[in-house]
């Protein structure tokens, strides 16, 4: 629980050095909306394409879950190499 607040912070850091480095007037609170997935990015009116918006929502989930898993396994790989065996 502790990493991820931690990441929190980092990335919340991140967003405040990068918006006070490049002048773009954004409210905390807004970003804190953005982090929460509370916002609304399309249109109600907005056409929307049934297959290809789950389509690519899924294939970046997967993306995503193969990548921590690969690191994942890579830190268990350099644990394993570490302990010597009797």
């Amino acid at each position: 629980m502790h990493a991820f607040v931690r990441a929190y912070v980092h990335v919340f850091v991140f967003v405040c050095a990068f918006v006070a480095r490049f002048g773009c007037v954004v409210k905390v609170w807004t970003i804190c909306i953005v982090f929460d997935s509370a916002f609304t990015y399309a249109h109600p009116n907005a056409q929307v394409n049934r297959f290809l918006g789950p389509l690519l929502y899924i294939s970046w989930t997967l993306i995503g879950f193969f990548l921590l898993l690969n690191m994942f396994v890579a830190i268990l790989n350099d644990a394993i190499d570490e302990v010597p065996f009797a």
